[in-house]
């Protein structure tokens, strides 16, 4: 299943591109006399990088990288300001990924375009452990943390939250089940009784999925839902192995919940990735612990895609977690004529 974690074993750019460039990254300090166009960054105190399109000599830029501080010259790549479509995100260890659509690029460094990056976007999530397993509820809040240090170790400008665990009993579990399977169910029956929170991602730890060692978590995008009358996809639902998962694993399902789903999910057989990234499945536990990356790529489908749950007005009439402009990405891992999101492996 693409939206499962398995065990080992088991199995940008607006509009069209035209000849997008090589992706290559510059560091760059203050921004020079010569003419070049610059980017200032306000408001991060991390280095930030740059993913920039628009017109070059002869050919479009597509996500042409640079990396620096404060404000960064684009070397003179910049060319022309209307024969290509153009873009400029911003990428931080301490701030939401930031999307400038419409950039207006003057050719004088002493006018740079200027992005003010907001505090990371606030996720939050609701545990479910069985009660009596005070170790269970360590774990999830650890595991959650963790979540929160990778994206900020790969700019990816999410932090997670728990506001709340919930300590479910036998008859309970019950309700909750122990897979996607009951999604549609348990949001049903949990609505009532605080056992789903529709505005929130809700991640249930069972002791096994679909009673098997073969899934270590699960996430439910899938499964199709209803909240009080309105239909939605299950993508804020997790099932999460107590027995059998990694440190990692809720890192993955979290990966699934803000977007990477179908060819854009699990990275197994991308040109690009190793067995770090974490939306990789199917390896061994101790490979799963030691993962660490995910690109530029993901980092930005996580946060415009509009397939991420960040975007989606919530069941409970809510307001989408994010504000701001978002993209199509599609599910396409490499850009392709149409497409206005980054190749998935993009990074510096």
């Amino acid at each position: 299943m693409s939206h499962g974690l398995l065990a080992a074993g088991l199995c940008i750019l607006l509009g069209c591109r035209c000849s997008p460039s090589t992706n290559t990254i510059a560091s760059s300090g203050a921004a020079s006399s010569d003419g070049n166009d610059a980017v200032a960054i306000r408001g991060s105190i991390d280095p930030a990088v740059l993913a920039v399109d628009g017109q070059g000599m002869n050919t479009c830029l597509g996500d042409e990288l640079f990396e620096g501080s404060g404000t960064i010259d684009l070397n003179d790549r910049i060319e022309g300001t209307s024969s290509c479509p153009t873009e400029v995100v911003a990428f931080t260890g301490d701030r939401a990924v930031e999307l400038d659509g419409t950039p207006v690029w003057s050719h004088d460094p002493a006018k740079p375009v200027e992005l003010t990056l907001k505090p990371p976007v606030g996720v939050e999530l609701r545990f479910y452990v069985p009660s009596g397993a005070p170790q269970v509820e360590q774990d999830a809040q650890d595991e959650m943390d963790l979540a929160t240090a990778l994206f900020a170790k790969n700019r990816a400008g999410l932090v997670f939250t728990s506001p709340s665990t919930m300590a479910y009993s036998p008859a309970q579990k019950a309700v909750i089940g122990d897979g996607c399977d009951v999604a549609a169910s348990l949001v049903i029956a949990g609505a009532g009784t605080g056992l789903y929170d529709p505005d929130r991602i809700n991640v249930y730890y069972v002791n096994r999925i679909n009673s098997s060692d073969s899934y270590l978590g699960y996430n439910c995008y899938q499964k199709p839902i209803a909240v009080g009358g309105m239909s939605a996809l299950g993508e804020n639902v997790i099932y999460i192995s107590i027995d059998n998962r990694a440190p990692t694993t809720l890192t993955h399902e979290l990966g699934h919940a803000l977007g990477l789903r179908d060819k854009a999910g699990h990275t197994n057989g991308v040109a690009g990735f190793t067995k770090r990234n974490l939306m990789l499945s199917g390896i061994s536990l101790a490979e799963q612990a030691a993962q660490d990356h995910l690109s530029l790529g993901q980092g930005y489908r996580m946060s415009l895609d509009r397939l991420s749950w960040l975007n989606h007005s919530r069941p409970s009439g809510a307001a989408p977690v994010r504000a701001g402009d978002s993209r199509s990405c599609q599910t396409a891992v490499m850009p392709a004529l149409g497409d206005p999101c980054p190749a998935l492996v993009l990074d510096p």
